[in-house]
C-alpha cells in the first residue's frame, strides 16, 4: 500500500514512531498519536503491525539494523591498518563527538535497556544490540592492539554515551568535557599522554559552567501528603518505570485520594519533577566527600563495596540508579528536568575521586577526569546488568570493577 505514490504507509508510520519515541518517550507513542504524525489513519496500524507494540518492535528492529551498519563502517575504517596504539585517543575523540551528533539515536538505545523487560518483544532486540555493541568493543580493541580486558571497558564507556550527550548537547563546556573524557580514558587503556598538568584547572571551569542555569524544579511543598506522592512516584518510576505514573497509579500507591494529586501538584509533570529533584539530591548529595577523610579499603573491599551500591540482596538493579536512568530519559523532552540532568553529569566522579583515592596502594595522582570516567562506565555497566540474570549481577559488578580500577587507575 503507498500513501501520496511516493512513501510506503508501512514506512511512513515507523518513521513517525521513531520520531516520538526519540523525542518525548513511549509513553507519547500512542498509536493514535503516531498515526496523527504521519497524517495517516490509526486503523492502518493495526493493519501493518497488529497492535502499538508491533510498531515499536519494528522502529527498533530498523535501529538495529541501521546501528549494526554504523558501527561496521566505524570499524571498518580502521581495517586497512591506519589502527595504531598512538592514536586511539585522536580515534575515540572523534567517535565520542559521532555519538553527540547522533543524539536521537542514544535515545533510543536508553530506552531500549530500560524498556526491554517491560515492553513485550524487546528483550531480544536488546539482546541483539548488546551484541552488537560488545562485538564492536573486542573489535576496536584488537585493532589498537590493546589489552584483552579493555573490551569490556570500552563497551561499558560506549553504553554510558548518553550521560556524555546529556552534558555535550547543552553548551560548549559539555562538548569539552566529552572529549576530555574521552581522551583521559584513551590515556588509562594505553598507558600514553598521562602527563595532564593542565587537567584539574580544566575541570573545574567546566564543573561550573555545567552548573550554570540550572533550572531546577524547585523545593517541593512541604506537607506530608505531598511527600507521600513524590515517594509514591519514585517507587513507580523505580519499579515500572516513569511512564506508569500517573494520577490514579499515584494515588493507588500512595494511598491518598485521587484529588489529592491535583490538589498538592500542578500537573503529572510538576509531580515528576519533584520527584526527580529529591532523587536528585540523593544522588548528589555527598558529592562532596573529603578525600582525607574517606576510610581506606582494598580492591576487594571496593568491589564487593560496588556491588552493594548498585544492586539490592535480591540482585535487582537499586532504585537510584533505575531512577537515574529515567531522569536522563526524560530530560531529553522536558526542559524542566534537563537542569537535573546537566547537574547530575557535573557531579560524577567527585564522591568517585574520593572513594579510589581511599583504595590502598592507589597513586595519589588520579584526576577527577579519571574518577569522572570511572562513573560514565559505572552507568554504562548498568545497561549490561539489565540484560543479565539477577543471580549473575553481582559477580559481575564485582568482577568488572577490579578491572576498571586494574586499567583505569595509575599501576599500583
Amino acid at each position: 500500500m503507498m500513501s501520496d505514490g511516493t512513501v510506503p504507509v508501512r514506512a511512513r508510520l515507523v518513521a513517525s514512531a521513531r520520531a516520538l519515541i526519540s523525542r518525548h518517550g513511549l509513553r507519547v507513542a500512542t498509536a493514535r498519536r503516531i498515526a496523527e504524525a504521519a497524517q495517516l489513519s490509526v486503523s492502518l496500524v493495526n493493519y501493518h503491525f497488529t497492535d502499538r507494540h508491533g510498531l515499536i518492535c519494528a522502529v527498533y528492529e530498523q535501529e538495529l539494523d541501521a546501528h549494526r551498519a554504523w558501527l561496521q563502517d566505524a570499524a571498518g575504517a580502521l581495517a586497512d591498518g591506519g589502527a595504531r596504539p598512538a592514536h586511539f585517543a585522536d580515534w575515540l575523540a572523534a567517535f565520542v563527538m559521532r555519538r553527540v551528533l547522533h543524539s536521537d539515536t542514544v535515545a533510543l538505545e536508553r530506552m531500549l535497556w530500560v524498556n526491554a523487560g517491560r515492553a513485550p518483544g524487546l528483550a531480544a532486540i536488546a539482546d541483539a544490540w548488546m551484541e552488537a555493541v560488545n562485538a564492536f568493543a573486542g573489535e576496536i580493541a584488537a585493532q589498537f592492539r590493546l589489552d584483552a580486558a579493555a573490551r569490556g571497558l570500552l563497551a561499558e564507556f560506549y553504553l554510558s554515551c548518553d550521560l556524555i550527550v546529556s552534558a555535550a548537547m547543552s553548551d560548549q563546556a559539555g562538548l569539552t568535557l566529552a572529549q576530555l573524557a574521552a581522551r583521559r580514558f584513551a590515556a588509562r587503556l594505553t598507558g600514553t599522554g598521562l602527563e595532564t598538568e593542565a587537567e584539574p584547572d580544566l575541570f573545574g571551569p567546566l564543573h561550573a559552567a555545567l552548573m550554570r542555569g540550572e533550572g531546577r524544579a524547585g523545593a517541593a511543598p512541604d506537607h506530608s501528603v505531598s511527600q507521600r506522592i513524590i515517594g509514591a512516584a519514585l517507587e513507580i518510576a523505580a519499579r515500572d518505570g516513569a511512564d506508569a505514573v500517573n494520577h490514579r497509579t499515584l494515588a493507588r500507591e500512595a494511598g491518598v485520594p485521587l484529588s489529592a494529586t491535583t490538589r498538592h501538584f500542578s500537573s503529572r509533570a510538576d509531580i515528576l519533577r519533584c520527584a526527580f529533584e529529591q532523587a536528585h539530591g540523593a544522588l548528589t548529595g555527598g558529592a562532596r566527600t573529603d578525600p582525607a577523610g574517606a576510610p581506606r579499603m582494598t580492591p576487594a573491599e571496593l568491589a564487593e563495596g560496588s556491588a552493594r551500591s548498585l544492586l539490592t540482596s535480591g540482585g535487582e538493579i537499586a532504585a537510584p540508579f533505575r531512577i537515574m536512568q529515567e531522569l536522563v530519559i526524560l530530560a531529553q523532552s522536558d526542559p524542566a528536568l534537563s537542569g537535573l540532568a546537566r547537574s547530575l553529569v557535573a557531579t560524577r566522579g567527585e564522591t568517585s575521586l574520593a572513594v579510589l583515592r581511599a583504595v590502598a596502594g592507589v597513586d595519589g595522582q588520579i584526576t577527577r577526569t579519571d574518577a569522572f570516567v570511572w562513573s560514565l562506565c559505572t552507568f554504562g555497566m548498568v545497561a549490561q546488568l539489565q540484560r543479565l540474570a539477577a543471580p549473575q549481577r553481582a559477580d559481575f559488578v564485582r568482577a568488572r570493577t577490579l578491572a576498571r580500577l586494574n586499567l583505569l587507575t595509575p599501576a599500583r
